[in-house]
């Protein structure tokens, strides 16, 4: 029997090549998505019983993050660009992967520096980064960390250069409004305060039917609890934008998620949130491990939950949606003809749902006030159709039948996105 071959072990040196660094900026992050990780390492590191300020400036030539947070220390601050390294990832707070703060400054440019102060010590540590000098001459053994003197409050600033994503008004203005949703539940509590470029986010909060949120807290079959709202949207198109925004320890991972909705019309007039602080997420936090037992139960129980709310609407009537919107009101059926009177036209209150067979010039003050109109008759080139447009006021013509089967004084939702008016009650 021949022996076996003699085993020859060799070490081979497995540093990573310098390209990884600026591979982390390839993740697809988008702008909205690498701020919001910036904003969270700065909501870990919020001070007890003070207010947590964050102040973002950004323009196309350089982003800006600063916080009043508790700064970082020196031994954390010197391993602040290693790969990996993290002091949370025992811990509840939002972060702990040790990538989402080089993944997202180099999402956003090739140049990025990090200066920060520790609360209780006068000295501020700093830390630069340029993709170029990197790629030419970088070490991991031996990064340069700036010491200079502090200030006695504590800090972290991060200035990002050499802007690689798209940056205009548009996409600035649409920053306030994704953060009011993402960071409500700080903003709400006044706990953080978040400024882009000088303007306050604020808490964003969904239009609901008059029904309201349905709290909810459930016992999992695996002992956890799920805790969220529900309720029944008022705004915007049943075809897209309905289901959860889903939350991980406060922070918005995924945004109308369907999760727990079945595949049923019924189910897309449903809005809510959800905490799943139990569910594992991504090493970049924007989406579920969907595959995980956690996620399995809570999308099984939920789905069951629901099933306990008859969500389905009663369709009053149909016509053509001539300007889109949905919104819920009363019923003031107006009467066209001679006799028509100035009384009749004046019992229509701010907010109301103008219903009539067709509108007229004469009607023009009273529709200004009204939350929605629905006409008998009509098509997209109508009064009515035209006056809504201008006035940007929810529309639907042509139904036919409105006048006989919207009674006066009768709540209704009017969905002018789909051309349905359904019963409110």
């Amino acid at each position: 029997m021949e022996k076996p071959a003699k085993k020859i072990v060799e070490y081979v040196d497995i540093t990573p090549h310098r390209s990884i660094m600026l591979k982390l900026g390839q993740s697809g992050y988008s702008l909205s998505e690498a701020i919001a990780e910036l904003i969270d390492n700065s909501i870990d590191a919020a001070l007890p019983n003070k207010k947590l300020k964050i102040d973002i400036t950004i323009n196309q030539k350089e982003i800006k993050i600063s916080d009043n947070g508790h700064g970082m220390p020196k031994d954390i601050a010197s391993k602040v660009l290693q790969l990996g390294f993290s002091t949370k990832e025992k811990s509840e707070k939002l972060g702990k992967f040790g990538l989402g703060l080089k993944t997202a400054c180099l999402s956003l440019g090739t140049k990025f520096s990090i200066k920060t102060s520790p609360i209780g010590i006068n000295e501020e540590y700093c830390v630069e980064f340029d993709e170029s000098k990197w790629m030419k001459s970088g070490r991991w053994d031996k990064y340069p960390l700036i010491v200079r003197k502090g200030s006695k409050e504590s800090y972290t600033h991060i200035k990002i250069n050499n802007i690689i994503v798209k940056v205009d008004k548009k996409e600035i203005d649409k920053l306030a409004d994704e953060f009011g949703i993402r960071f409500g539940p700080f903003i709400s509590t006044n706990e953080v305060e978040i400024n882009i470029n000088n303007k306050k986010c604020k808490e964003i909060i969904p239009k609901l039917t008059s029904d309201g949120k349905k709290e909810f807290s459930l016992k999992l079959d695996d002992g956890h609890i799920l805790k969220g709202w529900f309720g029944f949207k008022l705004a915007g198109s049943v075809k897209e934008y309905y289901g959860f925004n889903t939350f991980r320890k406060g922070r918005l991972i995924t945004s109308y998620d369907k999760i727990g909705l079945g595949k049923d019309p019924k189910t897309k007039q449903i809005i809510g949130e959800l905490y799943m602080d139990h569910v594992p997420v991504s090493h970049n936090k924007r989406q579920w491990i969907t595959e995980s037992k956690e996620y399995k139960t809570v999308a099984k129980e939920l789905m069951k939950f629901l099933r306990d709310y008859d969500v389905r609407q009663k369709v009053l009537c149909k016509g053509f949606p001539a300007h889109p919107g949905r919104v819920e009101g009363i019923v003031r059926n107006i009467f066209l003809g001679a006799k028509t009177t100035r009384k009749e036209l004046e019992k229509i209150k701010p907010g109301d749902i103008l219903v009539t067979s067709m509108t007229r010039p004469y009607f023009l003050l009273q529709i200004r006030r009204a939350g929605a109109i629905v006409t008998d008759m009509g098509g997209m080139l109508c009064h009515a159709a035209i006056v809504a447009r201008e006035f940007n006021i929810p529309c639907i013509v042509g139904t036919q039948t409105a006048t006989k089967k919207l009674k006066d004084g009768q709540k209704v939702i009017v969905d002018a996105n789909e051309g349905v008016v359904y019963a409110a009650d």
